[in-house]
């Protein structure tokens, strides 16, 4: 019923037209900084990670989404800024609420009221009265025992006596200034920032499920290279050991060969740790046991066509940190005109309507009703009113300090992310182009060597560059797929606002 009113007193204020709101504040940043156009595209609804052609991937992410343990307290402190709007609206509502008094207390303490300590005391005068008639009595011949007495015949009172009420009691604040009505709406605008908060956690959890995923297939394939490059290793060292025994090579053939086949031996044990860590890691992310399996794959998935840049409004809606921020700032500016409001007095309307009961010999009751209106006027406080204010004006600068952080954050995330998924894909390809010329290069000297025209030196050279060209074409796979998942979490994701209204279990 104060909406409206609050509402057109809000649009005077001078807080309220000192700024422009929180997200045309974004906005304009958001535009200024980015070099995307701020058209709208056609963009799919589907989550940023069924692009990858993953299964073990999308199941899980799901896993990730139901058991994480920070996505469970994101959600419970979701619940509970709702629950505190809810506690804040409370406040603009009329209570009402039934009250049952009852005492029992000593009949002497009814001489020590107010009103019986105001009531005339007539028994002298009865009693000057009674003696004047009896006298009168006897000087005529009368007898004094037929006259009247004046003292008065009453029954002794009980020691205790009750009384009691039963009355229904109801108020209604009458938000005249609109203090409480701005304190609610700063209640549902940051419960608005813990549901963003919420879906940030979310899209959080299925980039670092991806991240800690990948680098558990890199591990794992990084093993099965290394174990094929030892098996390889020892494969030649078999054939120059022959021949050196058939006097075609030396000794030092051997010998080189040997410590090549104990470097690649050598870094096995590492590799496995690797893999250990990675799983450790998962799991961790995942909110599941040690014990609980894990997908076997060992293939790093390629990565499709770049998601298309977005502009400024569609970025808002994609990144719910981003709106998190905007929300705490609408909600430290009405925070702080709720405390302004402060200094501004107070009504209220109150009423009770019910019985009141007095017990003595018998019981009596009246039935009693009130109503009213108070006014309170804050004079002095101690201070807290005005330190009230000051603190919310600071936090109202430091939710713009960090609205504006965070977009100078997230332009930066953007670029940089857009820049390392460019960078990532060219780095790939010469990657690919090198282990290939370094597989030929291998195959073409070993075949010299065994024909006997080259000698194993030449192998040996080959064979190192080949080995590392097939570590770093990995780690290049692995670099392609953690940029293109990073540029996914800066351009954020369509499903988030509506994924952020499900209960994380």
């Amino acid at each position: 019923m104060m909406l409206p009113l609050t509402a057109l007193m809000l649009m005077f204020a001078p807080s309220a037209q000192a700024a422009p709101s929180a997200a045309e504040e974004a906005k304009v940043m958001l535009e200024a900084s980015l070099d995307t156009p701020a058209t709208v595209v056609q963009r799919s609804r589907r989550p940023w990670w069924q692009g990858i052609q993953d299964a073990s991937l999308h199941s899980l992410v799901q896993q990730g989404l139901q058991h994480s343990p920070q996505l469970a307290s994101a959600a419970a402190q979701s619940r509970l800024a709702q629950a505190n709007t809810g506690q804040s609206l409370a406040d603009l509502l009329p209570t009402i609420s039934l009250e049952v008094q009852g005492q029992q207390m000593p009949t002497d303490g009814l001489g020590l009221s107010a009103f019986s300590s105001s009531m005339p005391d007539y028994s002298a005068a009865f009693e000057s009265l009674g003696e004047l008639m009896s006298n009168l009595a006897t000087m005529t011949g009368g007898e004094p025992a037929d006259l009247p007495s004046f003292e008065g015949d009453s029954d002794p009172l009980p020691d205790t006596y009750g009384q009691g009420s039963a009355m229904i009691v109801a108020s209604l604040p009458i938000d005249i200034v609109g203090r409480q009505t701005t304190r609610y709406l700063a209640a549902r605008r940051t419960a608005d920032g813990a549901r963003s908060d919420h879906a940030a956690m979310q899209l959080q959890t299925t980039l670092q499920v991806a991240d800690r995923w990948y680098d558990l297939v890199a591990a794992r394939a990084q093993v099965q290279i290394i174990q094929r490059q030892a098996q390889s290793n020892e494969t030649l060292l078999t054939l120059i050991t022959a021949r050196f025994e058939g006097a075609d090579a030396t000794a030092l053939d051997v010998l080189q060969q040997r410590q090549q086949l104990s470097v690649s031996e050598g870094l096995l044990p590492r590799a496995a740790a690797q893999v250990t860590a990675a799983e450790l890691g998962l799991r961790t992310t995942l909110g599941i046991s040690t014990e609980a399996p894990l997908p076997e794959s060992t293939t790093l998935p390629a990565v499709g066509p770049a998601p298309v840049m977005r502009g400024a409004a569609q970025l808002r809606a994609d990144r719910p940190d981003l709106e998190a921020a905007i929300a705490r700032l609408d909600a430290a500016r009405y925070q702080r005109t709720s405390a302004v409001l402060s200094l501004a007095p107070t009504v209220g309307l109150t009423g009770s309507a019910g019985r009141q009961y007095l017990k003595m010999d018998e019981t009596e009751h009246v039935d009693t009703w009130s109503i009213g209106a108070v006014l309170r006027v804050p004079l002095f406080l101690g201070g807290r009113t005005h330190a009230g204010i000051r603190a919310a004006t600071a936090q109202r600068d430091l939710a713009q300090a960090q609205l504006r952080a965070e977009v100078l954050s997230l332009t930066q995330e953007l670029r940089s992310a857009a820049a390392d998924d460019s960078a990532s894909l060219q780095s790939l390809d010469a990657a690919g182009a090198r282990a290939k010329v370094a597989q030929a290069a291998l195959d073409e000297s070993r075949s010299r060597f065994i024909d006997g025209l080259i000698p194993y030196v030449s192998v040996l050279a080959s064979l190192s560059a080949h080995q590392q060209a097939e570590l770093a074409l990995l780690d290049a796979q692995r670099v392609r797929l953690r940029a293109r998942v990073r540029l996914h979490g800066a351009l954020g994701s369509p499903w988030t606002p509506s994924l952020s209204t499900q209960d994380t279990p």
